[in-house]
């Protein structure tokens, strides 16, 4: 997976590891208390992160979750942010600044944002700036909750009228809520 993509996809899959059963069988699981998982997730960051304190790494990944998932969820239900969560967004960002280098590229010169911080401070900060791009120079209104109360997955509308109503989940909760929809009128009839 390319770094761009990765980068775009980095708050989604720290959301929704907080995970559902979208079935209604009320199973849930903590993908970050899955030692699997989280090296799979961390293995960006390097060896050094992968093989740190993992109960440190989870909370602080738990505690940048939570904050994500309710910006997420009132984006998703008013279309804003409480300004305290902003706040708290800024200082997971400033935990590990970026400075600017300019560089030769061939005959002209660029400039990029070299990190500062490595290890878990990195880790969230790339987390945190993920979801500010999305807030920032994204399209925020896209962020969307499933409207299959069993799933609670998180996604980013990129139809084109915006109109998506559930995941995309390998279940996909759409056709499982039409199907569900269609079964209740039938019973009703």
């Amino acid at each position: 997976m390319d770094d761009k993509l990765r980068d775009e996809i980095l708050w989604l899959d720290l959301i929704n590891s907080d995970w559902h059963d979208q079935l209604g069988w009320g199973r849930d699981e903590d993908r970050l208390l899955r030692e699997e998982w989280l090296r799979r997730f961390l293995a960006p960051w390097g060896e050094p992160l992968s093989s740190g304190p993992l109960a440190e790494i989870r909370k602080k990944l738990a505690d940048l979750r939570r904050l994500i998932r309710r910006m997420a969820d009132d984006f998703a239900k008013n279309g804003a942010v409480r300004p305290a969560d902003l706040s708290a967004l800024n200082t997971v960002l400033g935990g590990a600044p970026l400075v600017r280098r300019v560089a030769a590229s061939g005959p002209a010169y660029i400039i990029r944002d070299e990190k500062v911080e490595s290890g878990l401070r990195a880790l969230l900060a790339d987390i945190a700036a993920s979801f500010a791009e999305i807030l920032a120079r994204g399209e925020p209104r896209r962020i969307k909750a499933c409207l299959n109360p069993d799933c609670r997955w998180i996604f980013y509308d990129n139809s084109k009228n915006r109109s998506r109503r559930w995941c995309e989940n390998a279940t996909g909760c759409g056709n499982m809520m039409k199907v569900r929809k269609h079964r209740s009128m039938k019973k009703k009839e």
